[in-house]
C-alpha cells in the first residue's frame, strides 16, 4: 500500500513539474513575442524618421532649385507681370 502512495505521489509530482514547465515555456514565449513587437515597432519609428528626413532634404531642394530659377529667369517673370 505505501509503495502505490509513492508511486501516485512521484506520478502527480512530475505533472506538477511538467505544469510548471509548460508554463515557464508560455511566459517565455509571451515575452519574446513582447520584444518582437518592440523591435517591430522601433523598426517602423525608424523607418518613419528616415522617409521625414529623406522629405525634408527633398524639400530643401526643392526650395534650392526654386531660388536658383527665380535667380535666373527672375527679370522673365518680372516682364512677364508687368506686361
Amino acid at each position: 500500500m505505501k509503495a502505490k502512495q509513492e508511486v501516485i505521489v512521484q506520478e502527480r509530482e512530475k505533472q506538477l513539474a511538467k505544469k510548471l514547465k509548460e508554463k515557464e515555456r508560455e511566459i517565455e514565449r509571451e515575452l519574446e513575442a513582447k520584444q518582437a513587437e518592440k523591435k517591430k515597432q522601433k523598426q517602423q519609428i525608424q523607418a518613419l524618421s528616415f522617409k521625414l528626413d529623406e522629405e525634408e532634404e527633398y524639400s530643401d531642394k526643392e526650395e534650392i532649385v526654386s531660388f536658383l530659377m527665380l535667380k535666373s529667369f527672375g527679370h522673365l517673370i518680372k516682364k512677364c507681370f508687368l506686361i
